[in-house]
């Protein structure tokens, strides 16, 4: 039986039981964050540089006629470079990202309360209800983080590795 599942013998084991769980809930929000960061850059840049080469390739042909197989390029590249930069707007990466980093902040600040309280030698059950009240609070706030995610963090002792 994994750990996780046993119940707690004291307060203090389940304040250390609610501390990993904070850290593993910022960490994973973290990394959330970073990715729908990257995703945003990565559609937003390859926008940009999309609508770069249309532009460049417009302003060289002034002069000429250019051939059709231009124009089905240049045509093909102007839709590429509509999609990409409605996507960027309507799928909200960044404002999922900054979710997730906010998730992340919040979870980091109610494991620096548990490390407090881990220093106080007289948990009462009053204590120990309050801080409850608000985990729950800060995991129904919180956006879900993705499987991918949920999978790398399951391990507490990656929690470290952002390679991925």
């Amino acid at each position: 039986m994994s750990s996780d599942l046993e119940l707690p013998e004291s307060s203090e084991a389940l304040l250390k039981k609610w501390y990993t769980r904070c850290s593993t809930a910022a960490v994973g929000h973290y990394k959330t964050a970073e990715r729908y960061s990257k995703f945003n850059a990565n559609l937003t840049g390859l926008a940009a540089v999309f609508s770069t080469i249309i532009g460049t390739t417009v302003f060289a042909t002034l002069q000429d006629e250019p051939s059709l197989c231009l124009r089905i390029f240049l045509g093909a590249f102007s839709l590429a470079a509509a999609v990409l930069a409605a996507l960027s707007a309507t799928m909200g990466f960044q404002d999922k990202a900054e979710k997730h980093r906010t998730a992340g902040s919040k979870y980091n600040s109610a494991g620096r309360e548990l490390e407090q309280l881990g220093t106080n030698p007289s948990i009462t059950q009053e204590l120990l209800e309050k801080i409850r009240t608000r985990l729950d609070a800060l995991a129904e706030e919180s956006p879900h983080l993705p499987r991918r995610v949920h999978n790398e963090i399951a391990d507490s002792s990656q929690l470290s590795n952002w390679k991925k």
